[in-house]
Order: C-alpha cells, then structure tokens, then sequence
C-alpha cells in the first residue's frame, strides 16, 4: 500500500499538467482581483452598492441559478476588500474547483490510458488499494490547490489593492477547511466518472458542466417525473456537493457545518466504494 501512494505521489509531481493548472490558476487570481478592484472602484465613484445580497442556505430558488462561473464580491461600498471576500468570490463561483476537476479527470485516467496500469496492476493483491492511492493523491492536490489559492490571493491583494487585510480569520479558516473537504468530494464524485465511463473526452465535459450548474437541467428533469408520479417534491440540488460549495456562507453555524461534513463523507464513501467495485471487477491487467 505505501508503495503504491508513493507511486502516485511521485506520478502526481511528476505530471506537467499539475504546474501548467496551477500557472494558470494563480494568472487568473490576479486577473480577478485586478477586474474586481477596478468594478469596485466605479461602483464607489457612481455611488452605487456593490454587492449581492447573500442568500442563506436553503432559500435559494431555481431563478437564483446562474448558469456558468459568477464571481460576487460581499463587500459594501467604502469598506477595504478582504482576503477573505476575495476567496469568498473565487471559491464560492467554483473557479477553483473547475481548475480541481480538470485535474481530476487527467490524473485518474493516466494510467489507464497509457496502459501502465498493466505493468503493476496484476501484481497487486488488493486493487482496492490503487484507488485509496489515488484518492489520497487528490486529497493532497485538494489542499495544496487551496493553499496555493490562499497565498496567491494574499498576494495579489498587496500588490493589486494596494493593502492587505485578511478579514475574520477565524471564519476564514473554518471556510477554508470546509471548502477543502467539500473539494475533495467533489474530485472523488469526478475521478468515479472517469474510471467509469474510461473516456477522457465525456469525462472532462461532464466535469465542467458540473461546476458550471448545467446538470441542474437534468435534476430538474428528475424532479418533475417524481413530482408527476406523485412521490412529492423533490430538491436535488440541496444534497449536490457543487451547490453546498457554492452556497456556503462566509459565517455559518455549527449546524451547517455539520450537514456539509456528513453531506461530503457520504460522497466520498460511496464514490471510493464504487471505484474499488469496478477495479475489482474489471480486467485491468
């Protein structure tokens, strides 16, 4: 077991895409900050209130659904924009997990695709093992991604704003913490689709539609055919791992708290489960 997390570990450093998203990630934080300071400053000269108001959990409506990447300051006019507004803006819109999924998709099937899953995959005595590896590798990706993010938007305040103020740190590490585990169900949920389906090309997509709420087309759809069967209504987006990173707020209780963590294990259970299930059964060798 240890040599296999090793073995990924080193893949996962070794992979030219890992530096080519975070290169990427880290140009886009600065073009964030630079476009959100200069549409801060003409809301401030216009006498304007720029802001969203934000909605608390559970009264989001289908109308509130923005199809795509939206990134929403919560800062009022005449306050300093915060580290923690900035991060709010950027991980709430999923900005950072559509760079995670792409990831995700790539690092998944790399191995099989190569075809050097054969090389080593008949020798192992549990294959359960290769996806506790991989799941692993993504949980360590899942944090230095948003360590990165964390430092890069720190960054770009100081040297884009001109200051550097953080916010309530505490509620901006229990943010952070919980963004992290949320992120890492959400890499789990897309590494099953990858091994599942074994195409890169419908994998990816479906990643990105994920993070951009177009599959709230199909949840709608399911929605309506249980409402005409007569089985109630029926809110699929509320249990989705996508709308729980989204709508998580910049202070919330300890009671959304714990329903986000016990929304985000069970995902990530099931979606380790069914993996396993499928490297166990299928030829890999």
């Amino acid at each position: 077991m240890l040599n296999m997390i090793k073995m990924d570990m080193y893949r996962m450093f070794k992979a030219k895409s890992l530096y080519v998203i975070w290169c990427i990630l880290i140009c886009l934080l600065f073009l964030s900050t630079w476009l959100i300071k200069n549409e801060y400053q003409a809301a401030v000269e216009n006498h304007e209130e720029y802001r969203n108001e934000t909605v608390e959990e559970g009264e989001e409506s289908e109308d509130d659904i923005v199809f795509g990447i939206q990134t929403v300051v919560p800062t009022e006019v005449g306050e300093d924009i915060t580290v923690f507004d900035m991060l709010f803006a950027n991980i709430g819109g999923k900005d950072i997990a559509l760079f995670l999924v792409i990831f995700a998709v790539i690092f998944a099937t790399a191995d099989i695709g190569s075809g050097y899953i054969k090389n080593f995959g008949g020798q192992v005595k549990r294959r359960e093992g290769l996806i506790v590896s991989k799941a692993l590798a993504l949980l360590v990706f899942t944090g230095l991604t948003l360590l990165i993010t964390f430092l890069t938007q720190a960054i770009s305040n100081f040297i884009v704003l001109g200051y550097l103020k953080w916010g309530d740190t505490g509620s901006l590490f229990r943010y952070m913490g919980l963004q992290i585990l949320l992120h890492f169900a959400l890499a789990m949920i897309i590494m099953t689709i990858s091994i599942l389906a074994r195409n890169n090309v419908f994998s990816m997509i479906f990643a990105i539609c994920l993070c951009m709420n177009m599959m709230v087309i199909v949840y709608s759809g399911i929605e309506t055919l249980v409402k005409k069967i007569g089985l109630g209504n029926l809110n699929l987006m509320k249990y989705t791992i996508t709308d729980k990173i989204g709508s998580l707020s910049m202070n919330f209780s300890s009671g959304i708290m714990e329903r986000v963590m016990i929304i985000s294990l069970i995902y990530i259970v099931i979606t380790a489960v069914i993996s396993m299930y499928i490297y166990r059964k299928r030829d890999i060798c």
